[in-house]
């Protein structure tokens, strides 16, 4: 199977050599040469590999797993710097999970991957626009729950690691703060 994997990484097929390797650590989980060969190829294409199963995912379901499959598009776009694609799907995904406050939170954090690729890229000016468009979601999707239940929603949806690249950031923190103490 290790062979196997190998010829199908020369071939490019990345799915069918991660399938071999994650077959092959299965038989010998104790085969440091499965491990490393596997470990590599997850750290190199894994974002890859996602977006090929979402766009295939996408290809074939109209119905309730759309929301998603476009939510993980759009995060693996974003982390790669297709920010503008990434972001275009917001629309769609809004309309497939029927615009609820909990899954455009979920969206927020595309915007919070986009700026993080925007950074890295040296725009700041789109970086900071990106923000604002992320806070200004995240303020009116909280407004959209019950006004008690709106600190608890964001302390819930605020610990999602998507938000990390922009955690620290004043507009990040302001929203944080005023969030945490809505009525």
């Amino acid at each position: 199977l290790e062979r196997k994997a190998t010829a199908l990484m020369i071939l490019k097929d990345e799915n069918g050599a991660l399938a071999a390797q994650s077959e092959a650590v299965l038989i010998d989980p104790d085969q440091a040469s499965l491990r490393r060969m596997r470990g590599w190829n997850l750290m190199n294409g894994w974002r890859k590999l996602a977006l090929a199963d979402f766009e295939a995912g996408l290809k074939n379901d109209q119905g309730a797993l759309r929301a998603d499959l476009l939510m993980g598009r759009s995060y693996v776009l974003a982390i790669d710097g297709k920010v503008d694609e990434a972001l275009a799907a917001e629309a769609e995904y809004s309309k497939a999970s029927g615009g609820m406050p909990a899954a455009m939170l979920n969206f927020a954090t595309v915007y919070a991957q986009a700026y993080d690729s925007l950074r890295k890229a040296g725009n700041s000016a789109k970086a900071e626009e990106t923000v604002n468009k992320m806070v200004a979601l995240i303020e009116t999707q909280v407004a959209r729950f019950p006004a008690p239940a709106r600190a608890k929603a964001w302390a819930a949806f605020r610990a999602d690691d998507g938000f990390e690249p922009v955690r620290g950031l004043p507009a990040f923190v302001e929203l944080d703060k005023k969030l945490q103490k809505s009525p």
